[in-house]
């Protein structure tokens, strides 16, 4: 991305009333900036170029028309399996996250879903994914692997760039890696330094039609809201290292706010209390078990109080097993919990009153790999007061949006998408 797209990105994040005079502060043509909208010598205010469809970031000072009632599809799974209008079936698009990736294509859906892994063995050969995983699992003591994403976002560029065009390729079938376009869905609280590493990484691996989509917009179409009218939606996405939260109204963001509260935080938290508590050391890939088998968010499980683990005793060295209780679950998740609360709750705190009543009617969407934690949604709703809808499958919902954007030919210039050339 350009430098003075990043600026223009930054600035309107925040307030402003006319988004073509802030665009020409930063040295940009808007008529390149808004998806190729011929905006050159007009001046639009922002509730000219919300109408016109080529705005939507700082939308806290739309005006926007009186709530209506929920729309009963907020809930249904959006349609997947359904061919690019214009013909281009080599769309790809890219969920990548610090422990899974999910790779989809308009007409297919989820063909690929497995860890970030990168394996390299001797002489030149790499693995990746889920056979980088099982050869961690069953191969030689001495093997490492690399995990190119931390925190959601890239930590070592030229394994990202092998990791993706390898799952490109895998995608794509018989069609040239260069000749696919790309859909990367990624945080929405995402630096433009950050942007400007996985556009790197996209092209190391040898794409070059790249566009980038917010991972809670992707949810948003995903559950099957509707996300390009004034009326608000609330997504709070729980993805692998971030939870974040995103208002979004005329498909762009209205309010972001991310917290390193995810599902890998969660795992460390476990790991912690294994070692204060038992004196006992285990591994992410453990800690995720627990997670997965007695994790809870308020109140312990009733259909498992407890699962027995195996670890490494810190003071003899040896194996040892312990019993790990739900129970000791849920006090070793409480802050991550009490981070995602919060998240929730200041979003509404922060959010425009004419587009909190749309969220205040309809709830929020809670989705991504930590959706699913046992009495999280009960817990959110709880303290917020509100409705909260948890999609079938929601560590695929942002993928599933984003084969629902990238299935409409157009999605290069969908207004929800920043398109990267």
């Amino acid at each position: 991305m350009a430098d003075w797209q990043d600026k223009v990105v930054d600035l309107l994040r925040s307030p402003c009333d006319d988004l073509v005079s802030l665009a020409r502060l930063a040295g940009a043509n808007p008529a390149d900036f808004y998806l190729g909208a011929d905006l050159t010598g007009i001046e639009l205010t922002h509730a000219e170029a919300q109408a016109l469809g080529v705005g939507g970031f700082g939308a806290e000072h739309a005006t926007t028309p009186e709530s209506v009632e929920p729309e009963a599809s907020i809930l249904d799974q959006a349609e997947l399996i359904k061919e690019p209008s214009d013909g281009r079936k080599g769309s790809v698009a890219f969920n990548i996250g610090s422990r899974r990736t999910q790779v989809a294509r308009p007409g297919v859906g989820v063909v690929i879903d497995e860890p970030t892994l990168v394996v390299a063995q001797p002489r030149g050969r790499f693995l990746y994914g889920q056979e980088a995983a099982n050869y961690l699992a069953e191969g030689p003591l001495e093997a490492s692997g690399a995990w190119p994403f931390q925190a959601d976002k890239i930590a070592d560029v030229p394994d990202a760039a092998r990791l993706i065009r390898e799952f490109a390729r895998r995608a794509g079938g018989a069609r040239a890696i260069s000749g696919q376009d790309v859909l990367f869905c990624l945080p929405a609280s995402a630096t433009g330094h950050e942007r400007r590493m996985i556009l790197e990484a996209l092209r190391k691996a040898g794409l070059n039609r790249v566009g980038f989509v917010d991972a809670p917009l992707a949810i948003a179409v995903g559950a099957g809201a509707s996300v390009d009218t004034p009326r608000a939606a609330m997504v709070l996405n729980v993805a692998d290292s971030l939870a974040e939260v995103e208002v979004i109204s005329l498909s762009g963001a209205v309010y972001v706010k991310a917290a390193r509260a995810g599902t890998e935080v969660m795992d460390q938290l476990i790991i912690d209390h294994c070692r204060r508590r038992h004196d006992l050391l285990i591994g992410s890939w453990t800690a995720e078990r627990i997670r997965d088998a007695v994790g809870a968010a308020s109140t312990p499980r009733m259909d498992k109080s407890s699962v027995e683990v195996r670890g490494r005793s810190l003071s003899t060295g040896k194996p040892r097993d312990i019993l790990f209780t739900s129970a000791e679950a849920v006090a070793a998740l409480a802050p991550a919990v009490s981070d995602i609360v919060e998240l929730a709750k200041r979003a509404m705190e922060a959010t425009p009153a004419e587009l909190s009543i749309d969220i205040s009617d309809s709830g929020f969407i809670l989705a991504g790999a930590g959706a699913s934690l046992e009495g999280l949604a009960r817990e959110l709703s709880n303290s917020t007061g509100l409705r909260v809808h948890v999609p079938a499958d929601p560590h695929l919902t942002a993928i599933h949006g984003c084969a629902c954007l990238i299935a409409d030919g157009g999605w290069l210039n969908n207004p929800a998408v920043m398109r990267e050339r």
